[in-house]
């Protein structure tokens, strides 16, 4: 992607990418509870990141970091 104008979108990009390793390793988990619980952390730990880049810089965080924000 260009340098400038899009780097909302390699955020999200990276994030999605996360989110795909994390949940290829969570697929191998034996049990249905492990498994959610593997999933569970990997979408919290992926949003976490996420989120945290995007305050990072001086635009408009996306709007799920707002809500969590303000939890």
């Amino acid at each position: 992607l260009p340098q400038t104008g899009y780097s909302h979108l390699s955020r999200q990009g990276e994030t999605l990418n996360v989110l795909e390793t994390g949940y290829s390793r969570c697929c191998r988990c034996r049990s249905d509870t492990n498994r959610l619980d593997c999933l569970k952390l990997v979408w919290e730990d992926a949003m976490t990141q996420f989120c945290e880049a995007e305050f990072s810089v001086k635009t408009r965080p996306h709007l799920c970091c707002r809500l969590r924000g303000e939890e």
